[in-house]
């Protein structure tokens, strides 16, 4: 909140309980028993890293394209975004190696505060660097649970209007299927609206709606589908090597 709504700041606590648990908490109810939660709550502000890595080009180094990411995570967050992460690291290995071949630089970032501070960390970098952003960026890139089990279509991806007909192009170019697209939401690092950056991807890949039906789960904003995404069980399972190697090549080539 800014100094204007900090007043406005809930102080009701909220908790969320899994089904098996809910009907336990249910029945303890309906005897007339009670439950108590402790739980602990740091506020403040924290000085965190955020690392960025520049590959320059080598026709117009000044101008850039922004791929990025979040490294803070619910629990472990293998889906959500341990494999944004990797993907980001590896993007970045392939095109230092070809770097000879970049007309425009590129740069990779990873944000801290996506979760615990509202996209504090890319909505600081925006802040602080608007005018590089506003002069020089290209376009910005967001690399958000790709990856995942089961994600197998490319439907609701992320993109501005002028970005579209571009993106589907990538994602067949590289998948060989035909992909759907909406507008942007307010979430996902997408801090840099206000500049007017042209803008695509956030979420990636994802199980088909069929698929999600069949196995009986409601729909998640992560980890390509499973309803695993912001809890203890985003294990290592969640990611697919296949689907993760097939991603990668899509964000590269974009």
């Amino acid at each position: 909140p800014d100094l204007d709504d900090l007043a406005r700041k809930p102080g009701i606590p909220v908790c969320a309980a899994n089904n098996p648990d809910g009907r336990r908490l249910i029945e303890v109810a309906d005897a007339g028993g009670r439950v108590a939660i402790r739980t602990e709550m740091e506020e403040g502000w924290y000085v965190q890293p955020i690392p960025v890595v520049e590959i320059r080009g080598r026709e117009q180094p000044e101008d850039f394209v922004l791929l990025h990411g979040h490294y803070d995570s619910w629990d472990v967050g293998v889906g959500d975004n341990a494999t944004g992460d990797a993907t980001l690291l590896e993007i970045a290995r392939v095109l230092w190696a070809h770097r000879d071949q970049l007309r425009r630089s590129v740069r990779i970032a990873w944000w801290p505060g996506h979760s615990t501070g509202r996209y504090a960390g890319s909505t600081w970098f925006a802040d602080r660097f608007a005018l590089d952003l506003d002069e020089h960026c290209v376009a910005q890139i967001n690399c958000d649970s790709p990856g995942c089990r089961w994600a197998s279509v490319f439907q609701d991806i992320s993109w501005m209007s002028e970005t579209e007909a571009y993106c589907q192009a990538v994602i067949r170019e590289v998948t060989g299927q035909d992909s759907h697209g909406e507008r942007p939401h307010r979430a996902g690092d997408y801090a840099f609206n206000n500049i007017g950056i042209s803008s695509f991807f956030m979420l990636s890949s994802t199980m088909p709606d069929e698929e999600r039906a069949a196995k009986g789960y409601y729909a998640v904003g992560g980890c390509g589908g499973n309803i695993a995404w912001h809890t203890e069980d985003d294990q290592l399972e969640i990611a697919d090597r296949d689907y993760l190697v097939r991603d990668i090549k899509v964000y590269l080539a974009a």
